[in-house]
């Protein structure tokens, strides 16, 4: 009876094991997802919601304090506010002694091969000033950043992490790069919005830290998010690398973050914090736990079958 060749079979196995070992862990949540904690926060009921820090951060926004009132799309040029087009609340403030803490359910483990080298991003509501006040039809391409290309944010929030949700320290401050979830398409009849909507830029990717908030100073919207941007959605990008814990011990894994006030009377405003993705496309990190010994053995398998065909002849 003839036999199905195993070869081209078994190569596909290997070759499909590889690449889902490989790949960073599909499974991992890309936002956090659990409310631990909250006190201290004020009663403005539009941003005294600690869940709102849970999630994806907000890419649009019900204007209820502009006229006309419309629904505007996030960007550097316009920080979120208030409420999503379906009434969610999107920014929790911390005033000046608030905390919020959030756990990732799979942990955030520090790897150089995390873009820059960091490890998650914080999500506020700064935003840079610009040459002419934004509508949700602003030509973003004639909109310049003005002065310096100063960040503007009520407050820097402290962050501190936890890999037990007991101890935690309190990490340097980052730069809180605005917020810009969605490329620019340019204005038409059929986009009279001009940011592209059918994809998000990568909440996963940090904003170069090489670049000094003073790179963006007369640079129009448009070329910022295109361009400096680099397929980041921006945020605030925090490394573990070389953090220590209360003993010295490196604090290389993490579950918890926690959200402070920092005390200067700011409204210390949070949207969202994410796990930062691999910058290669083809990563040779080291997979999740348990992948490794998943790999050998589905290896050996492989190698097992191969043999046994050949000694069947």
């Amino acid at each position: 009876m003839p036999r199905t060749p195993l070869k081209p079979v078994l190569s596909s196995l290997a070759a499909l094991t590889l690449l889902a070992l490989l790949t960073p862990s599909a499974h991992a949540q890309t936002f956090a997802d659990t409310l631990v904690s909250s006190s201290g926060l004020g009663s403005n009921g539009l941003y005294n919601n600690p869940s709102a820090t849970l999630g994806q951060p907000a890419t649009l926004i019900n204007g209820i304090f502009d006229v006309p009132q419309a629904i505007y799309h996030v960007s550097m040029g316009y920080a979120p506010y208030a409420t999503d087009p379906g009434g969610n609340n999107v920014i929790t403030s911390l005033g000046t002694s608030g905390t919020v803490t959030v756990k990732f359910t799979t942990p955030i483990v520090h790897s150089d091969q995390h873009w820059f080298g960091d490890d998650f991003i914080v999500f506020g509501n700064s935003f840079f000033s610009t040459s002419s006040g934004v509508t949700p039809t602003t030509n973003m391409a004639n909109t310049l950043i003005n002065g310096s290309g100063g960040i503007f944010q009520n407050g820097t929030p402290l962050i501190s992490v936890s890999a037990d949700g007991i101890s935690f320290v309190t990490l340097a401050a980052s730069t809180w790069y605005p917020t810009n979830p969605f490329a620019w398409a340019g204005i038409s009849a059929s986009n009279p919005s001009g940011w592209n909507d059918s994809q998000l830029m990568d909440f996963t990717r940090p904003v170069n830290p090489a670049l000094s908030s003073g790179a963006f100073a007369g640079v129009s919207v448009a070329t910022a998010a295109n361009s400096l941007y680099n397929g980041s959605a921006g945020g605030a990008a925090f490394s573990l690398a070389g953090v220590t814990d209360g003993s010295g011990n490196p604090l290389n894994s993490i579950q918890y973050i926690r959200f402070s006030g920092d005390g200067s009377g700011g409204t210390n405003n949070i949207d969202a914090v994410s796990r930062v993705g691999f910058a290669s496309t083809t990563p040779t990190a080291t997979p999740e736990p348990g992948t490794g010994a998943m790999l050998l053995v589905g290896l050996a398998g492989v190698g097992v079958l191969r043999r046994r065909r050949y000694a069947r002849g």
